[in-house]
């Protein structure tokens, strides 16, 4: 088992929470963290490497390149 962190963006871009999990890998992790987007931007960590990002589509209206939630679920956007 490895550990991660989700951090949860405000909107002004710092972080607001950090909520921290364990997961077997990568790809299980990021079904884990999507539960904690809920209108909100987050970001997936383990130790020093950024796995994902998941952008709301509100942020992403607003000039945030809206193929990140997408990319980091596997998806071509």
């Amino acid at each position: 088992m490895r550990d991660y962190r989700v951090y949860v963006m405000g909107p002004d871009g710092h972080i607001e929470d950090r909520i921290e999990f364990w997961s077997k890998n990568d790809e299980t992790a990021k079904k884990h963290a999507e539960q904690y987007v809920d209108g909100r931007d987050i970001e997936l960590w383990h130790q020093d490497n950024k796995i994902a990002e998941f952008r709301t589509s509100k942020t992403a209206s607003n000039g945030t390149d809206s193929s990140t939630a997408a990319q980091s679920r596997g998806e071509t956007p």
